[in-house]
């Protein structure tokens, strides 16, 4: 009976070792996870700053994505771009605009799908959560308030969980 039962529990450690591989995405599997609005606001902060987007910004960077979405904030403009733009640090966006970043923020696409397909939003906002307002009087960059937590939502749910790039840039 014994065996029987240590048999049991090294099979069911085995399933669940290998089950975690099957919904691993890039590198470093699934990165963000989805919040509640109440949950992020007792976990991360309030809203210290907000930056409204398109959902069809994000649809575009889903679209030419292979395994990771970065957001990021320049000149109180939000970016969605994928991970082979991040790499060269110049992209093209929907609206055709050229840039560069300093600091992007990573998702796994599948995390990023899975938000944009069950928000009923068609306007998202990218946040910075738990920094004093006065943090954003001369910064052209959100990367600059460190005391911060960046977000992104619909209203009702909030992304969060993400890789902050550099130091850890994820490129499809």
């Amino acid at each position: 009976m014994k065996k029987l039962v240590l048999l049991f529990c090294l099979f069911f450690i085995v399933l669940l070792l290998g089950s975690q591989q099957i919904y691993a995405q890039g590198k470093y599997g699934l990165i963000g996870k989805v919040f509640t609005k109440v949950e992020a606001d007792q976990l991360f902060g309030g809203v210290a700053k907000s930056y409204n987007f398109s959902k069809s910004d994000v649809k575009f960077a889903l679209k030419h994505s292979s395994n990771y979405v970065l957001f990021y904030v320049k000149n109180g403009n939000v970016h969605v771009i994928n991970g082979q733009a991040a790499k060269n640090k110049k992209y093209s966006t929907v609206a055709g605009i050229t840039a560069d970043f300093d600091v992007a923020y990573a998702f796994s696409k599948k995390v990023v799908e899975d938000f944009v397909n069950n928000s009923k939003s068609k306007v998202f906002s990218f946040e910075i959560r738990g920094a004093s307002g006065n943090a954003f009087g001369k910064v052209v960059s959100v990367a600059a308030s460190a005391s911060g937590v960046a977000t992104v939502s619909d209203g009702e749910n909030v992304l969060e969980m993400s890789l902050v790039c550099p130091p850890i840039c994820l490129y499809d």
